[in-house]
């Protein structure tokens, strides 16, 4: 799925366990050409100075960036081990957020965990001896 924005960068953003990192959004070298899929857990972002977009995601883990355009991997095809993977039904839920400033400055990070955290279905309640939430009981 790809997302053209007006937003132009050469660094794109995406969520990686325990921060975040950038790449390039260009194919320069052949660095950059062999660099061109990221693998990352909720979102990826692509902003200038003024505004930008971020891609948000529940269950899928590979992004790009070329130019203006932030993409996001829905199915693969390989052929090995298993040349019948991601065959079927697939049901996920992706969603835009267009934002000012950066994706530090627009929150990107938690509008990204409640991209996942909506999925869920179990109740949430707090215990009397602590103050201490969980949406498992």
């Amino acid at each position: 799925m790809a997302v053209p924005s007006s937003a132009h960068n050469e660094r794109a953003a995406f969520e990686i366990p325990y921060g975040s990192i950038e790449r390039p959004t260009t194919r320069n070298t052949p660095a950059e050409k062999a660099k061109f899929e990221v693998p990352a857990l909720h979102w990826a972002d692509l902003s200038d100075a003024n505004h930008g977009i971020s891609l948000l995601n529940d269950c899928k883990y590979a992004y790009d960036a070329k130019g203006n355009v932030l993409r996001l991997s829905l199915l693969r095809s390989p052929e090995w081990p298993d040349p019948h993977a991601d065959e079927g039904r697939h049901e996920f839920t992706y969603s835009l957020y267009p934002h000012g400033g950066s994706w530090c400055d627009a929150l990107t990070v938690p509008r990204g965990y409640d991209s996942t955290t909506r999925s869920w279905r179990g109740k949430s309640r707090t215990t009397k001896k602590s103050s201490k939430t969980s949406i498992l009981s």
